[in-house]
């Protein structure tokens, strides 16, 4: 009886883990842009290919929309709070000269020409900022890591 019971607790705090570390995995969010009136805005839904707008639990790719859309995301009057961000290709970003981005676990980029930070982009886990091959030297606006 005693191991039954000792089989059941150690069944339950699995499946209570499992469903802890599902419930805290990062959701991927990609861009795709091109919504009539609102190609490049960031807040709008229908932007993002699962319909959702990114929060502090997204992985946001950005990828090279140089052969769809050709709309690259704005981050205009805006706090916005991601866990990370990558730039694929000639993929670009604009943060707008009122809004403020927030990563908490990194961001890629190809180039420095793929980001434009006029307003504030705050990266709290320095180990992984990167562009390209290269640490980040100096960019335009406020960069703080």
């Amino acid at each position: 009886m005693q191991t039954n019971r000792i089989s059941t607790v150690l069944c339950l705090l699995f499946f209570f883990i499992f469903e802890q570390a599902t419930l805290l995995a990062q959701i991927q969010a990609v861009w795709q842009g091109g919504t009539p009136g609102r190609e490049t805005r960031w807040e709008c839904s229908k932007n993002w290919k699962n319909s959702k707008v990114p929060d502090e639990f997204s992985d946001v790719l950005i990828p090279d929309v140089a052969a769809g859309s050709l709309a690259f995301p704005e981050l205009d009057d805006l706090t916005v709070s991601i866990n990370s961000l990558r730039i694929e290709g000639s993929g670009q970003f604009v943060i707008g000269p009122h809004a403020v981005l927030t990563i908490y676990n990194g961001i890629f980029y190809p180039s420095e020409q793929s980001i434009v930070i006029h307003g504030a982009l705050f990266i709290l886990n320095e180990h992984e900022v990167k562009a390209g091959d290269e640490q980040i030297k100096a960019l335009a606006g406020k960069l703080s890591y």
